[in-house]
């Protein structure tokens, strides 16, 4: 079987999109923070505020729990996400000098954020909940068969997304599972979840990723074996020009 992983093969579950495939840190716990080339990231302090006991529940269940194919939501919010919100299993950080990134697993869900100065890109693939901020929400949908979605450029960040969500037969999940793990050891990061199977599979999210110097493409994997059925994401944050409108000339110059 080939590797999903690879640029190549990745194209298979992406609709008929060549230009897609082409043009395809540890973060706030305060109000505030600055990184290194002075851009400031906030978030909503009302949505983001100190976590109550729902909010909590919800964010021990988020990644603790087992989770099923038909839960699984899309999120992209053009703003930062508070990381009390998840139980965050695994951390990838990653710095270029024009941008900074960090990827979350949250059990078999994943976050994306992807910071330029002055502006900032969430990616967000997780089970529904209304404890989700709204504000900065720019698009959400389920996951169902094979969806695309371009994000025109916002603060200098363009953004485009393919997605899958494939069922398989016994005998080719059992396959493709053995070989995404055994991908991961030489590429990219697996967190299995042996605690989820039963006397089976263990579910895992599988994350690779390429970090150019002005783009980050991102692939994740989540494993539902009980479903024999794999979610598949490709995403692709890139750094576009911002736009500067200068002031109306004064009269008489």
């Amino acid at each position: 079987l080939p590797a999903f992983g690879s640029l190549g093969e990745m194209a298979r579950f992406r609709r008929p999109a060549a230009a897609l495939a082409d043009k395809l840190r540890y973060f706030l716990r305060m109000r505030r923070f600055s990184w290194p080339f002075g851009a400031v990231c906030s978030y909503n302090v009302r949505t983001a505020r100190t976590l109550g006991a729902a909010e909590k529940e919800f964010a021990l269940e988020l990644g603790q729990t087992r989770q099923r194919v038909s839960d699984q939501f899309f999120y992209l919010y053009r703003r930062s996400l508070h990381p009390e919100l998840f139980c965050i299993h695994r951390r990838e950080a990653v710095r270029r000098e024009r941008y900074q990134a960090e990827i979350w697993i949250m059990g078999l869900s994943h976050a994306v954020m992807f910071q330029r100065p002055g502006a900032c890109m969430t990616e967000l693939c997780c089970a529904e909940t209304d404890l989700l901020p709204a504000n900065g929400l720019a698009s959400s949908f389920r996951f169902r068969g094979e969806k695309d979605h371009n994000e025109p450029a916002t603060g200098g960040i363009r953004y485009m997304m393919s997605s899958q969500v494939e069922r398989m037969s016994q005998n080719l999940f059992e396959v493709t599972h053995r070989d995404l793990v055994t991908q991961a050891q030489d590429r990219g990061t697996v967190v299995t979840f042996a605690e989820w199977a039963d006397d089976g599979l263990p579910p895992f999210t599988l994350v690779e990723y390429e970090a150019r110097a002005k783009e980050l493409h991102v692939y994740v994997f989540h494993a539902f074996p009980d479903e024999l059925t794999i979610v598949k994401t490709q995403s692709i944050f890139e750094l576009a020009p911002v736009r500067v409108v200068e002031p109306p000339a004064r009269f008489g110059r």
